[in-house]
């Protein structure tokens, strides 16, 4: 059974409450999104910054926690374990083309596990009626990874393309919405 909501309900009263932000918001990721697909490479260098940023930011906030709250052996572990962190961050600053290569190996290789994954759990499935599309969704997952690795380039790439291709998806979704709640 499908709900469809009316101008009563609350979600719908505050998203046209501030449909305009969402119209603003809408266009800015969209623009966004196109300038990160048009530029892979600053896309991906600003990904691996980011990450950098929050790990040295996380890492810190943990150390911090680690000597206010802990005691014995667990204090060392957090300890070393932050430190990890800060470390990786300052690597994403000093190596940034190396962390993105690691980040889209990473990337690769769970796409390769996602999809023996799915694809067996499809095989599992067969029985029920549209498990095919399950195995299709694992075998394109074990491709994409697969194409990943095989293509020494991707790094430079990949992420950047895929944060595009998501704000722009977010964009045009904010935009969509905006439009769907006038009419609502």
């Amino acid at each position: 059974m499908t709900i469809v909501p009316t101008s009563q309900d609350p979600l719908i009263h505050q998203l046209k409450k501030y449909r305009g932000l969402l119209i603003l918001s809408g266009i800015l990721l969209t623009l966004c999104g196109i300038l990160f697909i048009g530029s892979t490479a600053f896309a991906t260098l600003t990904s691996v910054y980011m990450f950098g940023f929050i790990m040295v930011f996380s890492g810190i906030i943990q150390l911090f926690m680690s000597f206010q709250t802990l005691q014995g052996m667990q204090k060392l572990g957090a300890i070393i374990f932050a430190i990890f962190y800060i470390l990786a961050g300052i690597l994403a600053f000093k190596a940034p083309l190396a962390t993105a290569a690691a980040l889209t190996w990473l990337l690769a290789v769970l796409l390769i596990i996602g999809g023996i994954t799915s694809a067996i759990h499809a095989f599992q499935m067969r029985p029920i009626s549209g498990w095919g599309w399950s195995l299709a969704s694992g075998a394109l997952l074990l491709v994409t990874g697969i194409l990943i690795l095989k293509d020494p380039t991707s790094p430079l790439w990949l992420l950047g393309l895929l944060l595009g291709i998501d704000l722009l998806v977010r964009g045009v979704n904010y935009l969509m919405l905006a439009f769907a709640v006038k009419k609502a």
